[in-house]
């Protein structure tokens, strides 16, 4: 059920959230606010991207998986399983939802589970980061428009920030750069297949030494294009965890054949 929100006016001056939003080409502005609405009074979600699409961008063809990994890989929302795994799947957590918000004292309490003390955003996102030191932070009986503007809290954040390695957005840029995918690719079949991905490989640089791995080997190989895969199916089939060690040369395998020649002799002598 969706829920009245408050939007500040320097939400539309964000240039990081501008700038993820022009560099991934997904609609990141309109569904960062449309999750406030689907958020409890907790800042807190289910994270079901497609339940969420349907609230919040009915008529848009997007991946709204692709949208809260963008805006999880630059720290907007938080990914979590609850501690102790006392609930199945995953929820959703907007740092500084209650340092932003002025909620009715009559909203129902949350019903979802408190993210791990580890959860959190980058401290310095203007619009997904604060503190929370108590349910009430930002509550004013119901009153709009007595939201903390000009109080000095913007920007504090109380746990420390946990920046990951690799984001989506650089994974996506990494095996774009990457000369060794078959020409025919599907962009859609392409960005499902890497929101899939991070869910079984939470660690992003090992997709991506995967790939460079058969970058080298299909070079090596001198692979023809349509016989290699594409990022899909690549993806899909986990083949990042492939050694792809290329094949010996001649040269390499007769001196290999040698040496276990010279071993055996050494071990009749």
């Amino acid at each position: 059920m969706g829920r009245i929100r408050t939007i500040k006016p320097e939400f539309f001056l964000d240039e990081r959230l501008a700038d993820l939003e022009h560099e991934t080409g997904l609609p990141l502005r309109l569904a960062f606010a449309g999750l406030w609405t689907q958020a409890d009074r907790e800042g807190r979600f289910e994270w079901r991207p497609r339940r969420l699409k349907a609230a919040i961008l009915p008529y848009d063809n997007v991946d709204f998986g692709a949208i809260l990994e963008a805006l999880s890989s630059a720290g907007f929302v938080a990914r979590y399983t609850p501690a102790g795994g006392q609930e199945p799947g995953f929820f959703g957590w907007i740092p500084g939802f209650l340092n932003h918000q002025s909620i009715n004292h009559k909203e129902a309490p949350s019903k979802l589970p408190e993210p791990p003390q580890d959860c959190s955003g980058f401290s310095r996102v203007n619009h997904a980061c604060g503190t929370r030191d108590g349910n009430s932070r930002g509550e004013r009986k119901g009153k709009e428009g007595k939201g903390r503007e000009g109080k000095g809290r913007e920007g504090v954040a109380s746990r420390a920030p946990r920046v990951p390695q690799v984001s989506q957005i650089d994974l996506r840029r990494e095996l774009a750069s990457l000369d060794c995918w078959h020409p025919n690719s599907n962009p859609m079949a392409d960005q499902e297949a890497i929101t899939a991905a991070i869910d079984h490989e939470p660690d992003l640089a090992v997709i991506v030494a995967g790939a460079r791995r058969m970058a080298a080997f299909h070079e090596a190989e001198d692979t023809p294009e349509n016989r290699r895969p594409s990022l899909a199916n690549f993806l899909r089939g986990k083949r990042w965890t492939q050694p792809w060690t290329p094949t010996p040369s001649k040269a390499e395998q007769r001196e290999l054949r040698n040496e276990a020649a010279a071993r055996a002799a050494m071990g009749h002598a």
